[in-house]
């Protein structure tokens, strides 16, 4: 399977002679790759398909784990979008 390539600018100027734009080729748009790429200091969660299934089997701590997940990944939205905004084309409200 080939990955998406999400091209970002990661650096506003050019760092070395060649460098017209330092670019980096991630290997697909998932948020915990870009997280990583950008080096956030938040970064997301991981929950196991075990517990997906309990939170849905409605177990108090697996429950207590997904809400953690969820809020962990608004976290990470929050410190990237400002970084990413300017390449935002069109935003629905």
């Amino acid at each position: 399977m080939k990955g998406v390539c999400l091209w970002v600018f990661l650096y506003p100027e050019p760092i070395g002679k060649n460098d017209k734009d330092k670019t980096e080729c991630l290997q697909n748009s998932k948020l915990d790759t870009v997280a990583k790429a950008f080096e956030l200091e938040e970064q997301k969660t991981d929950l196991t398909p075990k517990e997906w299934v309990e939170a849905m089997l409605l177990d108090s701590d697996a429950l207590d784990s997904v809400v953690e997940h969820c809020t962990q990944d608004v976290k990470v939205l929050r410190e990237l979008f400002p970084t990413l905004s300017p390449f935002v084309v069109n935003v629905h409200k």
